[in-house]
């Protein structure tokens, strides 16, 4: 599953192995597996303020007035401590759009970030209210962790 519009395309893996990069520092190669070896191609340096700026903005996508917000109401007060970013891949001339959800668990104490991507879109929200209402180590192919530093 590639995304994108022009020139820009991406997985949803990179996307998650992306957001991992920016709330770590270490660009490591994507997994699906917690207990897989860490392979760090190189670290970067992040900013705290970035890393507090980028987990605000992401908790704006589940909360009021985000794209995600109606999937994510359903947890009640536990949606306002998640954050994410929604997207679409969109089928030429096909009613049935594939959408995607990379999302960290928690914005005050990250531990993992979750991808998921579905088509058609509309399932999609079931998903990921269960994959947030369950405990992570049920989901552990379905994350990567972030491990802090």
């Amino acid at each position: 599953l590639i995304i994108g519009q022009g020139a820009v395309t991406t997985t949803p893996l990179q996307v998650a192995n992306a957001y991992r990069t920016l709330l770590t520092g270490e660009n490591l190669a994507p997994t699906l597996n917690l207990n897989a070896e860490k392979i760090i191609n190189n670290k970067i340096n992040v900013s705290d303020e970035f890393i507090s700026f980028l987990l605000k903005d992401l908790n704006t996508v589940t909360n009021k007035g985000g794209t995600a917000y109606v999937s994510f109401s359903v947890l009640g007060n536990k949606a306002n401590d998640i954050g994410g970013k929604t997207g679409t891949a969109q089928n030429a001339g096909d009613k049935n759009n594939t959408s995607w959800f990379v999302g960290v668990d928690s914005i005050s104490n990250p531990k993992y970030i979750v991808k998921a991507a579905n088509k058609p879109s509309s399932s999609l929200s079931e998903f990921l209210t269960c994959i947030f209402s369950t405990t992570f180590s049920v989901f552990s192919t379905a994350a990567t962790q972030i491990g802090r530093k």
